[in-house]
């Protein structure tokens, strides 16, 4: 990893999942101390971001974090 970095992990928790979208609340940290938080919104029906993250990082730790989720609980299919 490199020496300069802004964070060296990220923890992510559901808030609030409802059918139309999910909440999510998410830390970084380096060495083991919050340095960012923050809360993201995933729409379930455009199947988008609203407001993406502006670190392309961050934001792609966040879209793995949701297919795993969305595994474990798929969305109700019509």
């Amino acid at each position: 990893m490199p020496r300069n970095r802004c964070s060296d992990g990220v923890r992510f928790a559901v808030a609030r999942d409802e059918e139309s979208r999910i909440i999510f609340h998410y830390v970084s940290e380096l060495e083991h101390e919050p340095v960012e938080y923050g809360r993201l919104e995933y729409d379930c029906v455009a199947g988008n971001w609203p407001v993406p993250l502006r670190d392309a990082c961050l934001q792609r730790q966040a879209e793995c974090y949701l297919a795993v989720y969305l595994e474990r609980r798929p969305r109700k299919t019509i």
